[in-house]
């Protein structure tokens, strides 16, 4: 046993790779603290498994970071943040678990939006790394943790950032942006080092209040505007209507069958029907379609 937790932490291949995870926050965390960085990054391709509660073993460890990729820490500016993030939400639809892609982006230190009704202006090779930004941008409100406070982010400002050398140095992904910034000593540790010490000795185990949902750094935007935007419910607002989860697409649900699949009632006798991404005791909602009653 290198550790022990007291929550589960989910890492399905669609969930990690499409939204802001539980596991993806810690290990940005992790990141963050270790590399005492501005930012802290992790590419959700990189997290390949979850955690259970109780006991975490060693190969549980390996099972989540199996590359053994290094901590590392460089300076870049804002402009490149900004641009590295248009690059990891190019592919996010307002439809959880669609366009899976590994690049995409769990962080630490930052919050923003992605707003799914503008199409990606990214350009990228054949071989996917990017090149620039030509358009239209979808990554909207994007504010970094200054001393306690997210700020705006400023593209002349130079900031820190932390994640692993396959990101920052080797252009794995796609992710071509930072591999000429300067680096910044940091203490050698593994990725599965940096997990590991900051459960044991940052955490103490004790997850649950931190990690148990969300910590709401990504919002999306979907598709269909401001009566499709992301909304808090809780149980008492449940509708009998056909619904879906994001992680069994192709089976339907009622209110009776599960109590993580809602629709709401917006008032003026519309209801919006979508996606859950599940939450504690009130579920992060995901609207996609405006229906009238």
């Amino acid at each position: 046993m290198v550790c022990h937790i007291d929550i589960d932490l989910e890492a399905e291949r669609n969930y990690v790779r499409t939204r802001e995870a539980p596991i993806g926050d810690l290990i940005a965390d992790a990141y963050r603290y270790y590399g005492e960085a501005d930012i802290g990054v992790v590419n959700g391709g990189g997290i390949r498994a979850g955690l259970s509660k109780g006991d975490v073993t060693f190969e549980d460890i390996m099972n989540v970071h199996p590359f053994l990729n290094s901590l590392i820490k460089k300076k870049t500016k804002g402009s490149k943040i900004r641009d590295f993030l248009e690059f990891t939400s190019m592919k996010v639809t307002d439809i959880p678990a669609e366009n899976q892609f590994g690049a995409f982006a769990q962080v630490s230190g930052l919050k923003y939006s992605i707003d799914t009704s503008i199409q990606t202006s990214v350009e990228t090779t054949t071989s996917g790394e990017f090149i620039r930004v030509s358009g239209d941008r979808r990554v909207k409100d994007i504010k970094v943790l200054q001393n306690d406070t997210y700020v705006d982010l400023v593209d002349t400002q130079e900031y820190t950032i932390a994640s692993h050398n396959f990101l920052l140095d080797n252009g794995g992904g796609g992710f071509t942006l930072f591999e000429e910034d300067t680096s910044i000593p940091t203490p050698y540790l593994l990725d599965i080092e940096a997990l590991t010490n900051y459960i044991n000795d940052v955490l103490h185990g004790e997850l649950a209040d931190k990690y148990s949902k969300v910590d709401e750094r990504i919002i999306i935007l979907p598709e269909g505007g401001d009566d499709g935007r992301i909304i808090t419910i809780n149980k008492d607002m449940l509708y009998n209507a056909k619904l879906y989860d994001y992680r069994h697409p192709d089976k339907e649900y009622s209110k009776d069958e599960s109590d993580k699949k809602f629709t709401i009632d917006v008032g003026n006798g519309k209801y919006i029907e979508g996606a859950i991404i599940f939450r504690d005791c009130g579920y992060q909602y995901v609207g996609n379609n405006l229906l009238e009653s």
